[in-house]
């Protein structure tokens, strides 16, 4: 077969740089020997035009770092040095090792992506892709950081605009997915307009490695280089295939086009990927594969893969390969991605994004907003509209009616005039404290009061308001059957549960944090959110047999103080009021992950599934599933079935509850904040006084109850 003029190196010698002290680190050599086993078991390595692997030169090397730092690279794995000097220069630097053969790896990974570069601007290779570590992303010009110790990527785009014009690379994209922020890169280019550096990546309100506020959207170069420095932050894991590629339609490409590169650098770290240790993030080969065939479309597809991260050998190496057939042009098995998928924060934040750079980059302009939304089929307000402004409206989180998650805004006075909506079930209000069937969703109401909480700066979106007696609009009454379900867009049947929420969950704004990220007043963390964002479907106030209580010292969304459990097992004389919302089997699971501060969620679709949910229904009410016995929200409970639809919730383990009847695990009150989310839901939703709900809350101790056996 002919060589398709893709250019590929990969030496086994990068293999010598590995933590002596921890053979199981993620920055192993695994890492390469699996992608490169993988690309070749697919056939891709017998396809591509192999590059010699080499080591950089002082010369190209000192082109971003400084003299002293080459020299030390260089210097740090020679016999003079000695393993303990090696060991006490490494605990200088930022989560950083040294052996024997950590120089020459590191001379090799920058040499190798200086080489595959090079051939591709000298037109010998239509694209290339450098298999290498150490990584480089990280490293400073006089320093090695975060597993990096030569800059690979930035050597390489430095030497082809400033050293060898003769190639007639003037303008230079770099593209840095790796799950953390490139610090050195950006440094590196900060002042640069020959360089365009564009990094998504997490960043947690600064918290996500590297620390620190230099990978906010706000930093965008300085002097001739401002507006060439684009950081798109995420605010915290679970980010996947539709909030990428969202980012790269509204952000990166526009802004690519505009600028019209000569050549494209992909700092490729697959540490986004799903099922990645460290990372925490969702992408899929078929993103990966989207995402380079889109950065073809500029430099004539003069574009070169550079491995970052990625520390899940698996998904690392199918991800890997999904680029090769970009570069390649193969027709690759695309997962279907619709953008209804989106996580609440994304469109927020590419906005803000979009509002930080429009000064420099025309096509990201007010008026090209509107051209953007129309391509899609969009109405142009609504694609952007989610800004902390009162348009009179209900605004409804709804799936897409074509192919782009959108904010509709609805006329409430329209809606009102054409009546209930004859997808809701119909529903009666609850005024009392008896058992009640049948209460409609309350609407959720955006608006610029100051009476809940608004959009917060990472773009969480949280019901400010409940308006009692509403109606939801669901997308099915919005005008086409696309709408119903997220789930059903694509082609997946879809399995509704009834969550039945007996603690702060029960009080609609703080439960919607849960769906769609952010927190309400008095929580300590912001919940990350569903990753389908859409609002339950309807919701009842039921009593159960449960004892509620009181437990823990500290929680992760709420801090000090004791948050709520039910018994697993039911009690005589009990009566415990539970706010039950119907939502997706999916949503169940992301919530549970949630409640039990687990972010990596890549395995949950084989921890909760509908076998196991089955399983547990053929039991009595009550019958209960352990799943996390080191979690406090560990254990799933079912407590019957209301319309055909399984009632669960979650709660501590059987193992647990005896220890909190014998005193082992100690009895706690709640805290303020968490109590008073408790009694607004009581005391708005149920109709109880303010006297009567505070009661409730207090008796709600284990010394009142009598199990039955």
């Amino acid at each position: 077969m002919a060589t398709s003029g893709v250019g590929l190196v990969y030496d086994s010698r990068m293999c010598a740089h590995e933590n002596e002290s921890d053979r199981k680190h993620p920055e192993q050599p695994a890492r390469i020997t699996s992608i490169y086993q993988r690309l070749t078991s697919a056939g891709v390595v017998a396809r591509c035009v192999k590059v010699e692997a080499r080591e950089a030169t002082n010369e190209e090397l000192s082109s971003v770092h400084t003299q002293n730092h080459v020299e030390l690279m260089k210097a740090v794995s020679s016999k003079s040095y000695g393993k303990h000097r090696r060991k006490a220069l490494a605990s200088r630097y930022d989560s950083i090792f040294f052996n024997n053969g950590s120089s020459k790896s590191a001379l090799l990974a920058a040499g190798s992506v200086i080489e595959v570069a090079d051939q591709v601007a000298q037109g010998k290779l239509k694209a290339g892709a450098a298999i290498v570590r150490p990584p480089g992303h990280h490293a400073e010009a006089d320093a090695a950081m975060g597993f990096c110790l030569f800059n690979n990527v930035a050597v390489a785009a430095h030497l082809l605009v400033h050293k060898k014009k003769e190639l007639g690379v003037q303008k230079l994209l770099i593209v840095d997915w790796d799950i953390h922020h490139g610090n050195g890169t950006q440094h590196m280019f900060w002042s640069d307009p020959q360089v365009l550096y564009f990094s998504v990546h997490r960043f947690d309100k600064g918290s996500f490695y590297p620390p620190g506020d230099e990978g906010n959207y706000d930093h965008l170069g300085a002097d001739g280089g401002a507006g060439y420095n684009i950081n798109v932050p995420w605010p915290h894991g679970q980010f996947g295939d539709a909030d990428y590629l969202a980012v790269w339609e509204h952000v990166l490409m526009p802004v690519a086009h505009e600028y019209n590169p000569d050549m494209v650098l992909i700092s490729a770290g697959f540490d986004s990927a799903e099922g990645d240790p460290l990372g925490g993030c969702r992408v899929t080969p078929s993103a990966y594969y989207k995402m380079t065939k889109q950065l073809m479309e500029v430099a004539e597809g003069r574009v070169v893969i550079a491995l970052e991260g990625g520390y899940n050998l698996t998904s690392t190496s199918n991800s890997y390969l999904a680029c090769m057939h970009a570069l390649l042009g193969d027709v690759f098995p695309e997962k279907p991605t619709h953008l209804s998928n989106l996580l609440a924060p994304t469109l927020p934040l590419i906005d803000r994004v979009r509002n930080e750079l429009q000064q420099y980059w025309s096509v990201l302009s007010t008026d090209q907003k509107k051209t953007l939304a129309l391509k899609k089929g969009v109405s142009p307000l609504s694609a952007y509209c989610n800004r902390n402004v009162n348009f009179g409206c209900v605004l409804i989180i709804c799936s897409c009616l074509l192919d782009l998650q959108c904010w509709w805004l609805i006329d409430a006075d329209e809606e009102a005039r054409k009546g209930p909506s004859q997808n809701i079930e119909e529903t009666t209000r609850p005024g009392s404290s008896k058992e009640v069937k049948g209460q409609s969703m309350d609407a959720i109401v955006l608006t610029s009061t100051t009476n809940g909480v608004d959009n917060d700066e990472n773009g969480y979106n949280v019901a400010t308001e409940v308006a009692h007696n509403s109606e939801i609009v669901h997308p099915s009454s919005v005008g086409s059957s696309k709408g119903k379900v997220f789930a059903a867009i694509e082609g997946i049947e879809t399995h509704y549960v009834w969550y039945a929420c007996y603690g702060s969950n029960m009080w609609l704004p703080q439960f919607m944090c849960y769906i769609q990220g952010g927190q309400v007043e008095g929580m300590v963390k912001d919940c990350i959110g569903c990753r389908d964002p859409s609002p339950p479907r309807a919701s009842l106030w039921l009593t159960v047999s449960n004892q509620l209580f009181f437990g823990c010292k500290h929680s992760y969304t709420w801090g000090i103080g004791g948050v709520a459990f039910i018994d697993p097992l039911p009690e005589e004389d009990v009566r415990t009021y539970v706010h039950v919302y119907k939502i997706t089997l999916e949503q169940f699971k992301d919530i549970f992950f949630q409640e039990n501060s687990i972010m990596h969620m890549e395995n949950q679709q084989f921890i909760i599934d509908t076998d196991l949910i089955q399983s547990v229904r053929n039991g009595q009410p009550a019958t209960s599933h352990t799943i996390f016995e080191d979690r406090c929200y560990g254990t799933i409970i079912y407590l019957g079935d209301e319309d055909g639809i399984p009632i669960l919730s979650f709660t501590c383990s059987l193992e647990d509850m005896e220890k909190f009847r014998s005193g082992d695990l100690e009895e706690n009150i709640p805290a303020a904040a968490y109590e008073q989310a408790v009694a607004r839901s009581l005391i708005n939703d149920m109709g109880l006084s303010e006297g009567e709900a505070r009661d409730y809350i207090g008796n709600a101790r284990l010394s009142h109850s009598t199990r039955v056996t």
